[in-house]
């Protein structure tokens, strides 16, 4: 996971393998982001890299979509391949729900 911020945007880009040996480090990585900061409005996740997501990681990218939400941050997904569309039928939700 990159995490970057450019023309007030916050981008998360996420590597090729999401899954739950990563979450512990990633989480740490954005626990170390300034949600407060007026230096971005938006956040956005770069998931074209994806091949593989498990439940563990899905569930981290929930966790970033509300935290944007609760610091009054816009939150959009892009790129979300087969990977992350079937995950989140299994949670029964549907990545348009995401990209908003």
């Amino acid at each position: 996971m990159r995490i970057e911020t450019s023309q007030g945007i916050l981008s998360v880009l996420l590597p090729a393998e999401c899954l739950i040996y990563e979450v512990e480090a990633h989480a740490l990585l954005l626990k170390a982001v300034d949600w407060d900061s007026l230096e971005f409005s938006t956040v956005a996740v770069g998931a074209g890299d994806v091949l593989a997501v498990d439940t563990a990681y899905f569930q981290l990218l929930l966790s970033v979509r509300q935290t944007a939400r609760e610091y009054g941050k816009a939150f959009c997904l892009n790129d979300a391949g087969e990977a992350l569309a079937d995950i989140a039928r299994l949670y029964g939700i549907h990545i348009a729900e995401q990209i908003s």
